[in-house]
């Protein structure tokens, strides 16, 4: 039973990642490579927290978007950490990109 309310996209590209992690800021690069209109499933080489407030800025864009961090798993020598985004990501809306069947 799909409990997805939106559709998943191939996302090809680069993000950064930013988040508080013990009373300092942290970031990482992360490559997604799905996407929905309000979601993201990227990997990265650092575990963030489930429930933990980040903030999404997709490489050569000055905006950013904040998000959740709603699923962390780790994939060999990755991890895959699966976002809740607050608002759409600029410049990558969804109905850009294929369609996953």
């Amino acid at each position: 039973m799909e409990r997805r309310r939106h559709q998943r996209y191939r996302f090809r590209g680069t993000i950064t990642i930013s988040w508080m992690r013990a009373g300092s800021q942290t970031s990482c690069i992360a490559h997604p490579f799905n996407a929905s209109t309000y979601g993201l499933m990227t990997e990265t080489t650092e575990f963030i927290p489930v429930g933990t407030k980040a903030t999404v800025q997709l490489q050569g864009s000055d905006e950013s978007v904040d998000a959740n961090v709603r699923h962390c798993k780790k994939m060999g020598a990755w991890y895959r950490v699966g976002l809740q985004l607050m608002a759409v990501l600029p410049k990558a809306a969804p109905q850009t990109h294929k369609a996953l069947s």
